[in-house]
């Protein structure tokens, strides 16, 4: 609950949307849903509570991810990284982001099934990670899908140390 004072009758306040509030979207328009915010003026002199129910919308932000110090070792066919997402003003993103990461175009799986990697609010240590034998690793790709607060992204890398020990 936020207080602000009425000065000559206007009560004004700058309201920040936290880093990574939800885009709520309607199921069958696939619109975004509004936000509601709850304002009730009170004052002993008056026999009511008047209140107004303002309503807003959150767009789901465009993010960046930072590929760095990608390494693959070449003799035990690892990969390491560290995955950096951040949104349009340069903060790492809130909550957990799902990502899968493509070498050489091929999707990193445990046997058949895809290998999905998450960050924890934006960030991503990789280490060790299993990855295809191949001659030459050219290309790391990591790939997020749109969540509820942030578009889909992919970036990819063709600075990859190649380790031969």
């Amino acid at each position: 609950m936020l207080k602000v004072k009425v000065v000559n009758g206007v009560a004004k306040l700058n309201y920040t949307v936290p880093l990574g509030i939800s885009c709520v979207l309607d199921t069958q328009s696939m619109t975004p849903k509004n936000h509601t915010i709850q304002v009730g003026f009170y004052n002993k002199n008056y026999e009511d509570i008047i209140s107004n129910n303002p309503q807003f919308q959150v767009k789901r932000s465009n993010i960046t991810i930072n590929l760095a110090n990608t390494t693959i070792n070449n003799k035990t066919h690892t990969l390491s990284m560290k995955i950096t997402i951040k949104d349009y003003l340069g903060n790492t993103v809130a909550g957990p982001n799902k990502c899968i990461i493509k070498v050489n175009g091929v999707t990193l799986k445990n046997g058949t099934t895809v290998m999905y990697f998450y960050t924890t609010d934006g960030v991503l240590d990789l280490k060790n990670t299993p990855v295809p034998q191949a001659k030459n690793y050219t290309t790391v790709d990591v790939i997020t899908q749109d969540r509820l607060a942030y578009n889909s992204q992919r970036n990819t890398t063709m600075v990859i140390k190649v380790l031969n020990k």
